[in-house]
C-alpha cells in the first residue's frame, strides 16, 4: 500500500469520525450519520421534517462504522447526549436491537435506494427531470 493509499484510507477511521463529530456538536448542531453517501437521498426529507435544525451528514463508510460510532458516543462521559442521529440500511441482517432506538432510523426495505426503485418513483422521477407523464404531448416516451 503507498503513502497516498495509506492516508486515504485513515481518513475513514472511527477516530477521524469521531473528531468531526466534536467539531459539529461543539458548533451546536446536530451530526447525522451515514452509511456512505447516503445523504444525498435524505437531506431533502430531513430538511422537510426537520427543517428547524442545523445539521452536518458524516459519511461513516459502513453500517458497522454508524453503529461503532454511536455505542462510542453514547457511552462517552461528555458526549452521550449528543444531538445527533444515525442512518442504517436494513440490508438482510438481524437488526431487532436497533428497532426501538430513538436516534437510529433504520430503512423499511434492504438499502435507502430501493425506495427509488419502484416503478411508481420511476415515474415521479421521469415526471419531474424531463417533464414526461401520461397527458404529455409525448406520452408514448
Amino acid at each position: 500500500m503507498s503513502r497516498v493509499e495509506m492516508l486515504e484510507a485513515a481518513r475513514n477511521r472511527l477516530s477521524v469520525k469521531f473528531i468531526e463529530f466534536t467539531k459539529v456538536v461543539s458548533n451546536g448542531k446536530y451530526a447525522i450519520f451515514f452509511e456512505g453517501e447516503d445523504e444525498k437521498y435524505y437531506s431533502p426529507r430531513i430538511n422537510i421534517i426537520r427543517s428547524d435544525i442545523k445539521w452536518i451528514g458524516i459519511n461513516c463508510s459502513g453500517k458497522k462504522n454508524v453503529i461503532e460510532l454511536r455505542r462510542m458516543i453514547r457511552t462517552h462521559f461528555d458526549y452521550g447526549n449528543s444531538l445527533c442521529m444515525f442512518f442504517i440500511d436494513s440490508d438482510f441482517d438481524d437488526n431487532a436491537s436497533y428497532k426501538n432506538l430513538g436516534d437510529i432510523y433504520l430503512t423499511p426495505c434492504y438499502s435507502i435506494e430501493n425506495l427509488y426503485t419502484s416503478s411508481s418513483a420511476f415515474s415521479r422521477i421521469i415526471n419531474a427531470e424531463f417533464g414526461v407523464h401520461e397527458f404529455h404531448e409525448n406520452d408514448q416516451c
